[in-house]
């Protein structure tokens, strides 16, 4: 995966996501949404054939780059949740 960033300041950047379908992007969004100091997340693609998918963040008072580090960690925990329940549940039909 390669990253783009354009951070036109501290609280207002686009991250485009070379080579990458919109699930990470939805997955990073969707825990934007849940930091108080965002003010704006979205994800975007112009085009699904010929684009690539775009973060979109607006923070109130801290850095984007917090707020971005603070959701890949709790991405990271909910896929290790996952993880989890799948080997638990594959256990169980043993």
């Amino acid at each position: 995966m390669e990253l783009k960033v354009d951070a036109k300041s501290e609280k207002y950047w686009t991250v485009e996501l070379v080579g990458e379908d919109r699930s990470i992007p939805n997955m990073l969004v969707n825990a934007l949404h849940k930091n108080q100091d965002v003010e704006f997340a979205a994800c975007v693609v112009e085009h699904p054939l010929v684009g690539h998918p775009k973060i979109v963040v607006r923070t109130k008072e801290k850095k984007v780059s917090d707020a971005l580090e603070k959701a890949v960690d709790e991405v990271l925990e909910q896929v290790k949740e996952f993880r989890s329940k799948i080997k638990r549940v594959q256990e169980k039909s043993k």
